[in-house]
């Protein structure tokens, strides 16, 4: 057995090296973790789909599982698609709006800028090829695993975090509501923003009108502004090109129906994916997140900053409970609601100082008490022969 000193040395050595491991394994996954975040979400909230496969299959949860992630891959990829190039695009855009005047060429400048988007997309993703695949391999085999062992996995990890039953509910809590509230509140009433500019744009015969509502969809997470960004600009484009009944179209449409999607909607879905976070903050942890890590940290900056909230709402409660308890306790203390057991010591200490206390009151009191008693014996002593003799019972 070790001795003490050796034992607190071992577990001192064992703690750095948890802290590099950490630190090597989030080196190791980062450059995946977005991928890995986002078929964890997807699997959570394609989880009724799963389990109504899996009755239509006859129980077969494997099969159903892949049943589901085809149908993911399936309605996913034309959106991916769509935002590659609506990034690329609007990239490009904003490189060449430095050099371009606002006027007659707005227009033709956003179809350039979009078709040199989508050859840089499709040039990146030719270069990026294998990193693609192995991307799609992730996605596929992460939503497949959430959804076949996502229970046992969650229970492994479990027993191997340092965190309490609770901690752990609140934090996945805290990761679900940032899927749910990113994929369902804000990019359903996104992604309706951009169908309904697409399909302004095409009725008002300006150019490139996917392009220019992929572009609205990036612009809808853009809090206070959002879409404006985009019809705003275009219609000037169109003012100034002389196409003046269609810019004054598109402004009251961009007010009235773009606009009024954003009010009408995100209510409606917020029932489904409501985000404890003010959307100037998820705006700032999502391009935030995208400046610094790329794609991916559209999804890993707000994820980051929601459960770094719920941590810190985790200790403040642990401190306020501790701090109401103390308060308990004293509010006991000073009422007499709990009464210490008495110690040894001081029920020595009392019952010498009663001892004591007797002692000295005999002692005071015994001069005057010995007198006092004498005189009352006399009293009854001279009470008595002083007294007449009782008659008996038959004295007449």
């Amino acid at each position: 057995m070790l001795p003490v000193r050796a034992m607190g040395l071992e577990q001192r050595w064992l703690r750095i090296m948890l802290v590099a491991g950490v630190v090597a394994t989030a080196v190791v996954v980062l450059p995946w973790a977005g991928i890995v975040v986002l078929a964890a979400w997807f699997a959570h909230l394609a989880r009724p789909v799963l389990e109504a496969s899996q009755r239509v299959l006859g129980g077969r949860r494997r099969a159903a599982a892949l049943v589901t992630v085809l149908g993911m891959i399936v309605l996913l990829t034309p959106l991916a698609v769509v935002l590659v190039v609506s990034v690329a695009t609007a990239l490009d855009l904003l490189h060449r709006v430095e050099h371009t005047e606002l006027g007659l060429q707005f227009v033709d400048m956003v179809g350039r800028s979009a078709k040199d988007g989508a050859v840089r997309a499709a040039q990146a993703v030719g270069r990026g090829a294998t990193r693609v695949v192995i991307g799609f391999g992730l996605f596929v085999i992460g939503a497949y695993t959430c959804l076949v062992d996502g229970d046992r996995a969650w229970t492994w990890l479990g027993d191997r975090v340092p965190l309490g039953p609770a901690a752990r509910a609140r934090l996945a809590a805290a990761f679900y509501e940032t899927g749910q509230g990113l994929l369902v509140g804000l990019m359903l009433t996104a992604l309706t923003q951009a169908l309904v500019a697409t399909l302004v744009y095409a009725a008002l015969g300006v150019p490139h009108a996917v392009v220019l509502g992929g572009l609205t969809f990036l612009a809808a997470f853009v809090p206070f502004i959002g879409t404006a960004t985009v019809w705003v600009p275009v219609a000037v484009g169109l003012f100034v090109s002389g196409r003046q009944a269609a810019a004054v179209a598109l402004v009251a449409l961009g007010v009235l129906l773009i606009g009024a999607v954003d009010n009408l909607l995100r209510p409606y879905f917020a029932r489904w994916g409501r985000l404890s976070l003010p959307t100037w903050l998820v705006a700032l942890s999502m391009f935030g997140g995208f400046a610094l890590l790329g794609f991916q940290g559209l999804v890993l900056g707000p994820v980051v900053m929601r459960v770094t909230l719920e941590v810190l709402a985790i200790v403040r409660a642990g401190d306020e409970e501790e701090l109401a308890q103390e308060r308990a306790s004293l509010a006991r203390a000073e009422l007499g609601g709990e009464a210490s057991p008495p110690s040894p010591f001081v029920e020595d200490t009392a019952s010498s100082a009663d001892e004591a206390a007797s002692g000295l009151e005999s002692t005071v009191t015994r001069p005057v008490t010995r007198p006092l008693a004498r005189a009352v014996t006399q009293s009854r002593k001279t009470t008595r022969a002083s007294a007449p003799p009782a008659r008996g019972r038959g004295a007449s």
